[in-house]
């Protein structure tokens, strides 16, 4: 792990870095995602293509914002316009491994060919 992600996750946020930890595994080492740390969140993105970014909230939770297709539905995504990203539209809440494994399919599917989304206002992509 990155020196500067464990910054985030100590103080009141210690007890969200083995969650965290789950989710870094998964999109650095499996999906091969470069990891960097932006002052209040820490950014996962390949070939220069942002995929995910997770901010600590207050030690109670993270929210994994991520880049998935206009037509991704899941109970677990709310809308995420709010973190000004517009390729990272949505969002889950992680905070424990129970928390993780539901959203875990959906994490992975990030860094999948199919998980694209397209520019804003352009067409959405098609599965």
């Amino acid at each position: 792990m990155i020196e500067s992600a464990l910054s985030l996750f100590d103080g009141r946020n210690a007890g969200l870095l083995p969650v965290f930890r789950r989710v870094y595994v998964v999109l650095v080492n499996e999906s091969k995602c470069e990891a960097y740390v932006k002052t209040i969140y820490v950014g996962f993105s390949r070939s220069g293509e942002m995929l995910a970014a997770a901010y600590p909230r207050l030690g109670q939770y993270f929210e994994l914002a991520l880049r998935l297709p206009d037509t991704s539905h899941s109970t677990l995504l709310y809308d995420a316009a709010y973190l000004k990203w517009p390729m990272l539209r949505v969002a889950v809440r992680i905070w424990d491994d129970a928390s993780f494994r539901a959203a875990e399919p959906l994490i992975r599917s990030v860094a999948t060919k199919k998980a694209r989304v397209s520019k804003p206002g352009g067409a959405s992509p098609t599965r």
